[in-house]
Order: structure tokens, then C-alpha cells, then sequence
């Protein structure tokens, strides 16, 4: 998956921008950096790191990142006229 990708996605499935950051850190969000040599992805909040997860690739990285995304109930806004 590339970034263009993952955007289009997440803007279809309506997921919420503040719920993730890609390549830089933000309270209450899911997050995509690369750490070392590998591409991570894990959940921040209150300062604090959980749920990482480490792939080789940033593609794969992005997929698991929407997919998470996509399962997480906090992530997506309902749309208008819903």
C-alpha cells in the first residue's frame, strides 16, 4: 500500500484524521514512524506507547495501520444526514 493509497482509504472509510499520525507523534492516536530500521505502528496515550507492532516494509505497515484503523470504534465519524 502507498501513502496515496492509505489517504484515499482512510477518507473513504471516513476515518477520522486525528485518530492517526503518520511519521510524527500525537496523544490519542494511532501512530506510523519508522524506529530504526524498521516501520512501526502502535497507539499513544497520555504519553505513553502501547500496541506496537513492526514490519519491514512501510506498506505493510500502512495496511495493518488501516486496518486498525477500520476495527478501532473511536476512529470513524459518522456522516452527515446519518
Amino acid at each position: 500500500m502507498t501513502r496515496d493509497e492509505f489517504y484515499s482509504a482512510v477518507n473513504d472509510e471516513n476515518i477520522m484524521p486525528h485518530s492517526y499520525s503518520l511519521y510524527s507523534t500525537k496523544d490519542d492516536s494511532f501512530i506510523l514512524d519508522k524506529v530504526g530500521g524498521a516501520w512501526c505502528v502502535y497507539y499513544t496515550e497520555r504519553g505513553s506507547q502501547s500496541r506496537w507492532e513492526s514490519f519491514k516494509t512501510e506498506s505493510d505497515a500502512l495496511e495493518y495501520l488501516l486496518k486498525t484503523l477500520m476495527k478501532s470504534h473511536t476512529s470513524r465519524q459518522i456522516p452527515r444526514g446519518s
